[in-house]
């Protein structure tokens, strides 16, 4: 064999290598998922980017979304637990019972809300409302003067009022640490509320495995 065939068959091999290496490079960008979805712990479910968590089904893998938990119904990217009114799907808002849907928000037990667009809350049975100067809506305490029943600055703002929508359970989506009931978020399940001890665990998976911020069926083993 020539050295110029041979230096021609290398020259082929390196291009072919290059060909399969961008195919592949392609084939992980369009579908990630399908790489992701290998890296699963056992027993969870994979879900395009994401796996969910055991027991819970793959809605939609295009979209990586996750079921939810037995007993919890599906609210735009949470849960919420039974009982919970799914008060607004676009801000993964559940309410919780006796509570007031707001907009974005839920306000507290007896308390109006005041504008749903902004989510304000209103003021309580009482009160009498009325806003300062740089617009904050304030309660003040219904008294009894020679005046009548009088509004005043320097009473407290209704946005004490305001009760928020439900924390987000385990195995919910979260952005932050704060949308969580375990403040824990991005576990292993990528982007996803985590627990830090046994109470943040679904009753199927009881147990948490708190270094990973995942739930299991059987205690960790000690250490």
């Amino acid at each position: 064999m020539s050295a110029g065939f041979e230096q021609l068959s290398r020259t082929l091999g390196r291009r072919s290598f290059l060909k399969a290496a961008i195919a592949g490079v392609a084939l992980v960008i369009v579908r990630p998922f399908r790489a992701r979805a290998a890296n699963c712990p056992a027993g969870f479910t994979p879900c395009g980017e994401r796996c969910c968590n055991k027991g819970v089904a793959c809605l939609d893998p295009t979209t990586s979304t996750c079921g939810c938990q037995p007993g919890f119904s599906k609210c735009g990217d949470a849960c919420c637990p039974a009982g919970y009114a799914c008060h607004s799907p676009q801000f993964d808002c559940c309410c919780a019972p006796g509570t007031t849907p707001c907009g974005s928000t839920c306000c507290k037990s007896g308390v109006v809300c005041n504008n749903p667009i902004t989510g304000e809350c209103g003021c309580p049975s009482g009160t009498i409302s009325g806003r300062e100067t740089n617009g904050t809506l304030t309660c003040c305490p219904i008294t009894r003067t020679p005046g009548g029943q009088q509004w005043r600055t320097g009473c407290p703002p209704a946005s004490g009022n305001n009760a928020g929508c439900s924390c987000r359970r385990y195995a919910d989506p979260c952005d932050n640490d704060g949308q969580c009931c375990s403040k824990r978020c991005n576990d292993l399940k990528s982007d996803a509320c985590g627990c830090v001890t046994d109470g943040d665990c679904p009753s199927t998976t009881p147990y948490c495995i708190s270094q990973i911020g995942i739930c299991d069926s059987s205690p960790p083993s000690p250490s």
